[in-house]
């Protein structure tokens, strides 16, 4: 099954208030258990959740998908920035290309309709290893687009992103699937490591809370105090300096 919605909300569980998650339009969902209006499912990256059955659709790519790159895309009627626009998807989501022709790609929606995104707007499914350096590079900058984006519980897209939301999406943009939630679970590719070993796009884990490493003691997390995704700091000469950070740090990660 894949999410057709732009970015489906997930719950622990069926009609809970609380979100627990955002899955993006595309993305793999196996269903565990069919509830009615709701499905228990795992998502491609591992996490256990509930989405509503209308956000989910038997449908698979005839084509290698792409991700879209931008905050978000939109979706045309036709290869014209004035044309209708049929939907809005948020980064990470993925579409399936059939065809290119000046500066547009036309692309198959899930259930069959067809539509137009701008090209430069879109990237190739990451597939291939690339090296380390260059990876830890490709992640930081992932996370840095989200600089400034609001805090909000469960998010996971540009409207609005929580902790482990942030480091996840970093994460996942660039092939790799951590843990949804701030902790280091069994089964994912983290493992503990001492801070001084830390290098850049390694993860800092903290009671409740995670943030993704930057390097030279600075780090960048969504966090609820700001309201917002920012860069702190856990050396106490900094201006950025976040001293309740600074003295709860339980370890650092890393999927090197």
């Amino acid at each position: 099954m894949l999410i057709n919605y732009p970015a489906a909300p997930l719950y622990k569980e069926p009609y809970a208030s609380e979100l627990d998650d955002e899955a993006w339009y595309g993305q793999q969902a196996d269903i565990l258990e069919d509830m009615g209006e709701f499905c228990r499912v795992r998502m491609i990256y591992g996490y256990q959740s509930c989405v509503r059955r209308r956000h989910l659709m038997e449908w698979q790519y005839e084509n290698e998908p792409m991700t879209v790159s931008l905050p978000f895309g939109a979706v045309h009627e036709a290869g014209d920035i004035k044309s209708r626009s049929l939907m809005l998807l948020p980064r990470g989501a993925q579409v399936e290309p059939i065809g290119e022709r000046e500066g547009w790609t036309e692309i198959r929606l899930i259930g069959g309709e067809r539509g137009f995104m701008k090209t430069i707007g879109l990237k190739p499914e990451r597939t291939a290893v690339i090296e380390e350096e260059a990876l830890r590079k490709s992640i930081v900058d992932s996370a840095m687009r989200y600089l400034g984006v609001p805090y909000r519980w469960g998010g996971r897209t540009p409207l609005g992103v929580d902790c482990s939301g942030l480091c996840h999406s970093a994460y996942l943009l660039n092939g790799v699937a951590i843990y949804r939630n701030a902790s280091i679970q069994p089964g994912y590719p983290v493992h503990s490591i001492s801070f001084a070993c830390a290098k850049e796009a390694d993860l800092l884990y903290f009671p409740g809370h995670m943030a993704l490493y930057l390097g030279d003691g600075r780090y960048i997390h969504a966090t609820a105090r700001e309201n917002r995704v920012c860069i702190n700091s856990l050396d106490e000469g900094s201006p950025l300096y976040r001293e309740d950070l600074a003295n709860s740090l339980i370890c650092a990660g890393s999927v090197f």
